[in-house]
């Protein structure tokens, strides 16, 4: 219930941002010319007005990007390292967009190092200004000013918690103007805080007093009976919260969105931030392209060696179960003997792994190129393909085979709630040495725990895990 900033306020913002914009493009053209030559006495200076087109083109581009992602909204409550991340997204975007753009239209004349120095320094520029905005906010507040009067209808272990946390937290902005009681309710409560009526008497209350913003903890069969009280409050422009809590889970976030301009209260145990989805879409794509394309030559280099050592397919294709059970052909480098999936059911007893996978370490199927491909997790490259197509993701739960599905229990299957991906907590953390039990754990303290960082994260610890084939068969 943070207090969203006037529609004036984010137009007053989003131009200074534009100034900071030129300022940016205009000290990488001084920095360019200026002091990279001196560190690098070879460099020749750039002609300004060969890059001004650029400008134009990233004002409207920059915007849009910070109006999706969110960087116009509240930043009151957000630290540091998320206000870098905030801003670190949309900026990193528009960067490949601008670059790729630069690369279709003058990809010859243009310097690169005046590029990174654009793009670092308008980042830079824009966190030291939401810095700067969130610091004087929060000082300004508490000293006083620029507060919201906050009156909580309902008297309960849970609005009092609301009301403490509030008035701990005075950078938010909030002050506790009283309590009304509820429905049948005694009009006491402790804490020194004021009781200014019932809810019955909501309309006379906001008529004396100075109220902002209203929050209504009710129990939640008392709701239904709030619509006048809604309506007279609404009528006067006041700002009205619900407490959502209500639906409790183990595991889900609770959050509202609108279907139809019907507000729907939604439970989720995964992430719901489309700005974050959509950017770790962008990332995979763009990784995956770029992997597939510098590592074609080992990849044919691999096809000729699977032709040589054994008969059969160069590409092994098996029916995975995906996101929330759509089923997809993951691609994987033939490992083994061709008619492999039918020697299975005479090695199933010395399956190695608990639960319903299949694994053995000294597997007789796999053959001598096959051995070195799994060592190195080459067998796994042609998943990048699945990764531009979107069946799968860079990092997420490994999609197991639909039999597989099938022997989960119930808990097991929440590991299908997120998109599978070539690496997870499960790859870094020892793969086939991990037990199956473990292994789901992992895949579930993924998916609660989800963000780009942690994203980043395992696919740094990936790379040392892959070098030194820890639990690879």
């Amino acid at each position: 219930m943070l207090k969203e900033r006037a529609k004036e306020l984010a137009t007053v913002v989003a131009l200074i941002d534009a100034v900071l914009l030129g300022c940016a493009f205009f000290s990488a053209v001084l920095l360019r010319n200026h002091l990279l030559p001196v560190l690098v006495p070879d460099l020749s200076q750039i002609a300004t007005y060969r890059f001004l087109w650029l400008l134009p083109v990233s004002l409207p581009t920059f915007y849009l990007l910070f109006r999706f992602t969110g960087v116009y909204e509240s930043i009151r409550t957000k630290s540091l390292a998320e206000i870098i991340l905030l801003v670190g997204k949309p900026v990193a975007l528009g960067g490949l967009f601008l670059g790729f753009l630069i690369f279709v239209v003058q990809a010859k004349y243009f310097s690169r190092s005046f590029f990174a120095l654009y793009i670092g320094l308008f980042f830079v520029y824009v966190v030291a200004e939401k810095t700067f905005i969130r610091i004087s906010q929060r000082v300004i507040r508490r000293k006083g000013f620029n507060y919201r009067n906050v009156l909580l209808v309902g008297i309960n272990d849970e609005s009092v918690r609301i009301a403490e946390t509030l008035a701990a937290q005075r950078e938010y902005g909030f002050r506790i103007a009283g309590f009304a009681s509820g429905f049948g309710q005694e009009p006491t409560v402790g804490h020194d805080y004021k009781v200014l009526g019932s809810v019955e008497e909501l309309e006379t209350i906001v008529d004396r007093h100075i109220i902002d913003e209203i929050v209504f903890a009710l129990p939640l069969e008392d709701l239904p009976k709030c619509e006048r009280q809604l309506l007279k409050c609404e009528e006067v422009g006041l700002k009205i919260h619900i407490r959502a809590d209500f639906a409790h889970s183990i595991f889900a976030r609770t959050y509202l969105s609108r279907v139809a301009n019907i507000p729907i209260l939604t439970l989720s145990t995964i992430p719901h931030s489309a700005g974050d989805i959509v950017f770790k879409r962008l990332i995979d794509v763009f990784i995956s392209a770029s992997l597939l394309f510098l590592l074609s030559p080992l990849m044919i280099l691999a096809s000729i060696l699977i032709i040589l050592d054994s008969r059969g397919p160069v590409l092994f294709r098996q029916t995975r179960s995906g996101l929330n059970g759509r089923r997809f052909v993951l691609l994987k480098f033939r490992s083994m003997v061709h008619d492999a999936e039918r020697q299975r059911a005479a090695l199933f007893a010395q399956n190695e792994m608990t639960g319903p996978v299949f694994k053995i370490r000294n597997d007789p199927r796999v053959t001598k190129v096959g051995r070195v491909l799994r060592r190195t997790s080459c067998d796994e490259l042609p998943q990048l393909w699945n990764v531009l197509k979107g069946d799968m993701s860079l990092v997420g739960p490994r999609p197991p085979l639909p039999s597989e599905v099938q022997k989960y229990e119930r808990w097991q299957r929440r590991r299908l709630s997120m998109k599978p991906g070539i690496t997870c907590l499960w790859q870094v953390n020892g793969r086939n040495a991990v037990g199956f039990d473990d292994w789901v754990k992992l895949d579930m303290e993924y998916i609660d725990n989800w963000s780009l960082g942690l994203d980043f994260h395992i696919l740094a610890k990936t790379i040392p895990a892959v070098l030194f084939s820890r639990g690879a068969q």
